[in-house]
């Protein structure tokens, strides 16, 4: 069995929802603009939690201060 926080674990739209606090709507968009990486597995998405969290990393902001 996989551990649950482990980076390959699959994740269901409703965890991923949940986890970064958006909207399906929005997932779904970002899954069929390509920004979002997913799966579909018998017609259902799945997302790797690595992927997930790399995706978020990507809208990161930073700071002036941060970048000095």
């Amino acid at each position: 069995m996989t551990d649950p926080v482990s980076p390959q674990r699959l994740m269901t739209l409703d965890e991923v929802v949940d986890y970064v606090g958006l909207s399906k709507r929005w997932i779904y968009e970002q899954v069929r603009s390509g920004g979002l990486p997913a799966m579909l597995i018998a017609r259902t998405y799945r997302f790797r939690l690595a992927d997930v969290d790399a995706w978020v990393d990507g809208f990161r902001v930073i700071s002036v201060r941060e970048s000095v």
